[in-house]
Parts: C-alpha cells; structure tokens; sequence
C-alpha cells in the first residue's frame, strides 16, 4: 500500500521479456529516423504508446513528425540506433514541409 500509486523503475530490464518486434522506449528515444533512400527525416524524442498503436514523435529538422510504429512502416535497428520508414504516400508531409 505505502507503494500504491507510484513508479517503479529499474536500472536493468531482461530483454527476454520483450516479444519479436517489441522495444523498449527508452531504446527507441534518440534513434536516427531516415527514409528507404536515406534522407534524414529527425531524431525519436518520444513514443506514444496511448492507442491501439504506438507512435513515434521524431524531432525533424522543421518540425514533430508522428509516426506509426509498425513493422509496415518502420524497421529497427538498435544496434545502430537507426529506424528506417517506409511511409505511406502523405503521411510525412501531413506536418508541413518536413525537408
């Protein structure tokens, strides 16, 4: 009870809790965001994780982008800190010119 309401947090998560395609947020803040061709689309600042899906919020260069994560649109790779979009028609440019 004296507990009730709090966050709890730890210095160390085991990894083998996490499904295939599942991450951690604070793996996925501070991930380079690029397009299929390479362009530098921002940084994660943030993941939403309110909905039925979880977005990402990447700082851009003008602008936030959200961005769905799902396995259609993006691929991580921690390992290098990089998310490579593939996004639909539109969807980057529904926050103004993002170049």
């Amino acid at each position: 009870e004296l507990l009730a309401g709090q966050e709890l947090r730890t210095d160390e998560v085991d990894a083998e809790l996490l499904d295939e395609g599942e991450f951690f947020h604070r793996d996925l803040i501070g991930c380079e965001v690029v397009t299929a061709a390479g362009e530098f689309v921002g940084r994660v600042a943030n993941v939403l994780d309110d909905s039925a899906q979880a977005r990402l919020v990447v700082a851009g260069k003008r602008s936030e982008l959200l961005i769905p994560l799902a396995d259609e649109i993006c691929t991580v790779d921690l390992a290098a800190k990089r998310i490579t979009v593939r996004p639909p028609a539109g969807l980057l440019e529904l926050n103004g010119d993002w170049r």
